[in-house]
């Protein structure tokens, strides 16, 4: 339960009911005088009067008690545990934009304080260390939850629990086989600002100009010890063991000292490995600090890294303009081998070697593998597409307290970005309501393609779908789906339809051509995959009329894989996969269409400049007939009258949700079939747009 004044988190510990929340109560200027009893009391009628409204009957508001336990926030002092001088003072005070305020830990730190218990973390990883400026706010980090991904403190289903105890925000591991996951998502998660370079270069010299010195290393170096903390906590065999940490020179490097010494004054044991001593002034003062505090540094790793329970990366960051070399290159091998040998691989903002940009390596270099990779400010886009999904692991954003752009230029599919323009389902309708569809293709000995696009537009909810075959000897119906209507394209009035996705095994011969070209000229939506799209970068003239569509407003849909994007662009698929996103936007702008770049990390464009990279999908995807059925389902809502850019990114989030739920259950990445798709993406749509807990 979340409004402007009051946040509501609950356990259940046996017969006994834990509540906590937060309220405001009084302003800055007021902060060091006592504070009324009538706010306190308020705030406590509150979560109890919550507590009846959520669960009535199950709690008893008359016997709830307080508990007292934290002191107020200071300027130049941390909370304490312990007995407080104001009565009903029960969680951690911070300094929020209504003044000083109650802030809320996380759901088990709450239920510890509400209940009496002391809560395992020490005060000081509970709040800001000042509050004195009166415009910062309280640290607020929300752990997403990835589609389709395991349970720990949130609910499983995407839902967002807001976190002041985590220094970091979760936003989904990237890697593609993990543990047990849920394969359901909100309509209502938000998609997540990918920052460039660029964009990161201009925040981090807006926040140091406006900080004191060492400020932003100091707080990535904390956040990247806590999130170790925290990861050791749930993890036994790693409690007693010690902390490797390799440490660049550059600021990435000071970022590594500052968490070095974190571990080392918590008590765990921790070695730095330093080949070349770090060179920023920020980093030389991280260095002076770890020293003093008396943090072991050598300039070698060692000869085995077995009595190490964690290897951190902080060698290069998203600085880095040339291949890892001699030492460095040496470590990230060692890296690599142990990432996928035995895991617990933390890097520190990006993977040593990996592109913040394109999620490629450094000018065709090598890069660390970890399992895990916490980023500061923002995550980037590399992380997400190329091989930027590998190679990051899990990964954790650490805002630092830095705003991000409100208007980023890359940002991360979302159902938020299509989960409103899903059509609605009232009972007064009918099949014309929801599109009729056509596949075009299937010249002679290739019908498979278009029955799979063909199979996957019903499920994905088209009224009618319709199959246009080139070829001859294509059969008179469909036996697994009579629903399906098949014609050959020879005088099938293709300009009826809502919505038209060609190219499925249609061949490239001149009656192809002919084909395509007459589509070109329908008034009607429409994709273009697979041969169509080899058709078009073989001929000026196709392309021109392509190209015309979009300046009418019109623009088609292109799906390529790599090699027919590198076919459109007259370059090769290396230089393609060295820079996805530029070739994204370089296709949709040459040919003024939506183009999805197919892949790791799928990367949609718009003429209008928008872009997102896909997060979902799996290597189950990468199977024949996987792309036909992608083409169909973006059909299927293309039919069904949904904006071209919205239909585009919630077939290609869709697609890949489907893979990871039928992984989940066995049914891949090994063997998974294009077909199987069809059914697993028609239980998403309907459970998570159609059902009723969904609308509500």
């Amino acid at each position: 339960m979340v409004d402007s004044i009051k946040r509501i988190t609950m356990t259940r510990v046996n017969q006994r009911l834990r509540v906590g929340g937060a309220g405001v109560f009084q302003s800055a200027a007021k902060a060091d005088k006592p504070l009324d009893a009538s706010p306190a009391r308020r705030a406590l009628d509150l979560l109890g009067q919550g507590t009846h409204d959520w669960i009535q009957g199950a709690a008893r508001v008359s016997a709830a008690r307080a508990w007292d336990g934290m002191r107020l926030l200071s300027a130049d002092g941390l909370p304490v545990v312990g007995a407080a001088r104001h009565p009903r003072l029960f969680v951690n005070a911070a300094h929020g934009p209504a003044g000083w305020e109650l802030a809320c830990g996380s759901a088990k730190v709450i239920a510890d304080l509400v209940s009496g218990v002391m809560p395992e973390l020490p005060a000081e990883t509970l709040a800001p260390r000042s509050v004195s400026n009166a415009s910062s706010r309280s640290r607020r980090y929300t752990r997403h939850n990835r589609p389709g991904r395991g349970r720990d403190w949130h609910d499983g289903c995407g839902r967002r629990w807001v976190s002041e105890r985590l220094a970091f925000r979760s936003v989904f591991p990237s890697a593609a086989m993990t543990a047990a996951r849920s394969p359901y998502f909100t309509p209502k998660d938000d998609p997540l600002a990918l920052l460039t370079l660029a964009e990161l270069r201009t925040l981090e010299a807006r926040a140091a100009a406006a900080l004191p010195p060492h400020t932003l290393m100091a707080r990535a170096g904390a956040a990247a010890a806590q999130c170790l903390i925290d990861a050791m906590k749930h993890d036994a065999e790693t409690r007693a063991q010690p902390v490797w940490i390799a440490a660049g020179p550059g600021n990435n490097g000071g970022d590594a000292l500052v968490m070095a010494e974190r571990l080392h004054r918590a008590g765990i044991g921790v070695r730095v490995c330093m080949p070349v001593e770090v060179k920023p002034d920020d980093a030389r003062w991280a260095l002076d600090s770890a020293r003093a505090a008396g943090v072991p540094i050598d300039d070698r790793p060692p000869a085995s890294f077995d009595g190490f329970g964690w290897l951190v990366d902080g060698l290069f960051g998203i600085g880095l303009s040339r291949p890892l070399e001699s030492v460095f290159a040496d470590i990230a091998a060692c890296l690599r081998r142990r990432a996928r040998a035995s895991g617990r691989v933390l890097a520190l903002d990006v993977p040593s070697g990996l592109n913040s940009d394109t999620g490629a390596p450094v000018n065709g270099g090598e890069a660390v593998r970890a399992t895990d990779t916490i980023t500061f400010i923002g995550a980037k886009p590399g992380h997400f597409t190329s091989r930027g999904r590998d190679l990051t692991g899990r990964l954790f954003v650490a805002t630092l307290d830095v705003e991000a752009n409100a208007s980023p230029s890359v940002v991360l599919s979302a159902p938020a970005l299509f989960g409103a323009a899903m059509p609605p389902r009232d009972n007064a309708t009918n099949k014309g309501t929801f599109g009729s569809l056509a596949v075009i293709g299937g010249d002679t000995g290739m019908c498979g393609a278009p029955l799979l696009a063909a199979r996957m537009a019903l499920y994905g909810g088209a009224g009618k779908v319709h199959i246009a075959f080139l070829g001859e000897g294509f059969p008179p119906y469909d036996p697994p789906h009579p629903e399906l209507m098949l014609h050959h394209v020879d005088g099938f009035a293709l300009g009826k339809m809502d919505a038209l996705a060609i190219g499925c095994g249609m061949g490239t011969t001149d009656r192809a051509k002919k084909v395509l070209d007459d589509v070109l000229k329908l008034d009607v939506p429409k994709l273009l995959d697979a041969d169509a799209l080899n058709l078009v970068a073989n001929d000026d003239a196709l392309a021109s009329a392509v190209a015309a569509r979009g300046a009418q407003g019109d623009p088609c849909i292109l799906t390529p894989h790599p090699l027919e994007a590198a076919r459109l662009l007259q370059t090769d698929a290396k230089a393609i996969q060295s820079d996805r996103i530029t070739a994204a936007r370089q296709l949709s702008a040459r040919y003024a269409a939506i183009a999805v770049l197919k892949g790791s990390g799928t990367v949609i464009a718009s003429p209008d400049g928008r872009v997102a990279v896909n997060p979902t999908g799996n290597a189950g995807l990468a199977a024949g007939g996987t792309g036909d059925v992608l083409g169909g389902l973006i059909g299927a809502l293309l039919s069904q009258k949904l904006p071209a850019y919205e239909t585009t990114i919630a077939g290609v989030y869709l697609h890949g949700l489907a893979a990871q739920t039928l992984t989940d259950d066995g049914i891949g990445p090994a063997g998974l079939t294009a077909g199987e798709l069809a059914p697993a993406v028609r239980t998403l749509i309907n459970r998570r747009f159609y059902a009723e807990h969904a609308r509500s």
